[in-house]
């Protein structure tokens, strides 16, 4: 067996892993339901078990807790405003407006690459935390959306999601 079949595969593998490492290490983290990026912006922290994970958004740890049953303890949410860590219990959320940071990234194209429709979203319809009713408020009006107390939104999507304080 030659020396370049066993090296170029060996190259390609370290090239490959090394760029992961690298990509990882720059703090692009990943979401434990989806696996999308997770945005600076709607990062969700949670507990299931007691085990700390992170998700993209507050709309994937509903649908994560619906789907799997399993109890979710969320820690903290990010304020869309501030980029600040908020408590989930005094956190307000907006659901359904027009910003969606989960929903960015490449169409989906058949085989005629023409756009398939989504018929399912696990983070959609948004749901972005603020700290403040009046930032809420204020978002919405650009928009749109409909405003709710966290600990409201987690009742009505029929989630296992509970605040802890």
């Amino acid at each position: 067996m030659s020396w370049r079949k066993v090296l170029l595969p060996a190259a390609v593998t370290v090239a490959v892993l090394a760029g992961f490492l690298v990509y990882r290490a720059a703090g692009h983290e990943e979401c434990t339901a989806c696996r999308r990026p997770v945005s600076e912006r709607t990062a969700t922290f949670a507990t299931i078990g007691g085990h700390k994970v992170l998700f993209c958004c507050p709309a994937c740890l509903n649908s994560h807790s619906r789907q799997t049953g399993n109890d979710v303890n969320v820690v903290s949410l990010t304020d869309y405003a501030s980029g600040a860590m908020i408590s989930p219990a005094s956190a307000y959320i907006v659901h359904g407006s027009d910003v969606n940071y989960c929903a960015r990234g490449p169409v989906r194209v058949d085989e005629h690459k023409h756009a398939l429709d989504s018929h399912y979203d696990r983070c959609a319809p948004s749901a972005i935390a603020f700290a403040s009713a009046a930032a809420a408020t204020r978002f919405v009006q650009g928009h749109g959306g409909h405003i709710m107390a966290f600990s409201n939104y987690a009742l009505k999507t029929g989630s296992r999601a509970r605040t802890v304080r």
